[in-house]
């Protein structure tokens, strides 16, 4: 009977009770309206929207060699330089100021590899490199990491390990205990 006088009292004040089919049918319309709204939104004002990616396949951005230490990207005696060719190669295509320097060269930050770890051991030094994903490969089968020893042997002699995972070839040189000051070589 109190139920009865409840419906009855919130029928007569204007209140309804909702159904639970009533309030999932209307959360699942404002989420079907607030979904693509949102979506639209985020896509048509995030600050990158309209910027096309077709005049550039890589983010890589090269800059210019001066031209007296410009380094040709396309020796090949066999091909003959084009724009296509040179930028295929990740290299930058311009005319040369005087004569002998190459049409299509390397650009000045080209370096692919960056030190990521530079370890001092007792015989020597270890650097780990890392190649730069966005810098276009020359060669093509890339080494994502390179592990370089440097081992100080004696006052004339260095002995470089230049190894990838899971390749090592070790040269059998004799080592040398102890450490050098004085050495006539410079790193």
């Amino acid at each position: 009977m109190k139920e009865e006088m409840d419906i009855d009292e919130a029928v007569k004040s204007g209140r309804q009770r909702w159904s639970t089919s009533a309030v999932v049918a209307v959360a699942l319309g404002i989420t079907l309206i607030l979904v693509p709204l949102c979506v639209c939104l985020t896509y048509f004002l995030h600050p990158g929207y309209g910027l096309s990616d077709t005049d550039d396949d890589s983010p890589f951005e090269p800059l210019p060699a001066e031209p007296d230490v410009r380094i040709n990207c396309i020796p090949d005696r066999d091909q003959s330089p084009n724009e296509e060719l040179c930028s295929n190669r990740g290299c930058m295509w311009m005319s040369p100021y005087s004569e002998g320097q190459p049409w299509c060269f390397f650009p000045e930050d080209y370096g692919a590899y960056h030190v990521m770890v530079e370890d001092n051991m007792s015989w020597g030094t270890r650097i780990r490199l890392e190649r730069h994903a966005e810098v276009p490969s020359f060669f093509g089968g890339v080494i994502q990491t390179l592990m370089i020893d440097i081992e100080h042997q004696t006052n004339d002699r260095i002995h470089f390990k230049v190894r990838q995972k899971p390749f090592f070839v070790d040269c059998l040189i004799s080592s040398v205990t102890g450490s050098f000051c004085l050495s006539f070589y410079i790193l």
